[in-house]
């Protein structure tokens, strides 16, 4: 005879919104559309923690406000 394990009355999530996924999701870039698009080259950086991304730090200066991401951090097109 087989006996079939009780499902428990609580679900057993981790913390956060249920039933999202982990990590990063694909298509991850506009390269996945459907149609063609105009060739630019990219450089993409992946993090290795999922949904973080690093600080950006606002520089103020007497004339000009510049975006300044960490060092390596860049993105080239």
């Amino acid at each position: 005879m087989i006996v079939a394990a009780r499902s428990p009355r609580v679900a057993d999530t981790s913390l956060g919104a249920p039933g999202t996924p982990k990590g990063t999701t694909t298509p991850d870039s506009s390269d996945a559309a459907p149609e063609p698009a105009q060739f630019a080259a990219r450089t993409v950086n992946a993090y290795g923690v999922p949904f973080v991304s690093p600080e950006t730090e606002q520089d103020v200066g007497p004339e000009t406000q510049v975006q300044v991401p960490p060092l390596g951090e860049d993105v080239t097109v």
